[in-house]
């Protein structure tokens, strides 16, 4: 299965390094510049710990994004989990395990994660763990400041504009929601879920003008994404177009996702 551009960069992002300048070609022609060698924040943390250890949870950190993009969830858990057993201050590993338990309705122990990982972690790390620990709290009002924060240290994590996204619909701020997605795109703009999230929005507006453009772009990056497809298609009928492109949307969604 091929991981999307996205991990790639946050991979390769987080194994910046001092020995050599290298340029890697990523997907949709962008260009990313890394020095490799031995993270700088590895030496910061922990110079009593042997270099094997290191190399282990880096491994078992890899391991588990893997298995995370390619749906195997129970197995990336137990590795996230195995990460922070072995570097309790990588701050990727919790907000990843968080947010995984938080879609599983288990906000206490996503919570614990978080409160772990904030009492080791560096400051400069602290703003997206201070967030999501606050959406599991149930606090999206006080979370948007650290998703944005995080977000201005790092504008190309997809997965932070996802939960931006979310929390300002959860606190109906649409037109707001609208503006934070115009910001995804323009950082991500090969990101189909950029184009995609600015259906809800659209329709609690009833804002059917906007959201045309924004899924017929997402389909055009995707033309057999489903959600992509059904919220095209929906927009379509509600605004009265009853044609042939409209059944040609609807049959092949009936084709990719027969359950929508």
């Amino acid at each position: 299965m091929a991981l999307p551009a996205r991990y790639l960069e946050a991979r390769l992002s987080d194994i910046v390094r001092d020995v050599r300048i290298v340029t890697i070609s990523l997907l949709g022609g962008r260009d990313l510049q890394l020095c490799l060698g031995i993270p700088q924040t590895l030496s910061q943390q922990g110079d009593d710990k042997p270099a094997q250890l290191l190399l282990s949870w880096q491994r078992q950190l890899e391991r588990a994004d893997r298995l995370y993009y390619q749906g195997q969830w129970e197995q990336a858990r137990a590795a996230y989990q195995e990460t922070l057993a072995l570097q309790p201050a990588c701050a990727h590993a919790a907000v990843a395990l968080a947010r995984m338990l938080r879609h599983e309705k288990k906000s206490a122990e996503a919570v614990a994660v978080l409160t772990a990982a904030l009492r080791v972690v560096p400051q400069a790390e602290r703003a997206l763990l201070e967030a999501e620990r606050f959406v599991a709290l149930g606090k999206d009002e006080q979370a948007l400041p650290g998703f944005q924060a995080a977000l201005a240290t790092d504008p190309m994590d997809g997965e932070t504009y996802y939960q931006w996204n979310r929390a300002l619909l959860r606190l109906s701020r649409f037109e707001e929601q609208l503006a934070a997605l115009e910001v995804y795109r323009q950082h991500l703009p090969e990101d189909p879920g950029g184009y995609i999230e600015a259906y809800v929005p659209c329709a609690r507006m009833l804002r059917w003008d906007i959201a045309r453009p924004l899924l017929e772009q997402a389909v055009a990056l995707d033309p057999n994404h489903p959600l992509a497809l059904k919220h095209l298609f929906q927009v379509r009928m509600n605004l009265g177009l009853h044609d042939e492109e409209t059944l040609a949307l609807a049959k092949r969604l009936v084709r990719i996702a027969p359950e929508f």
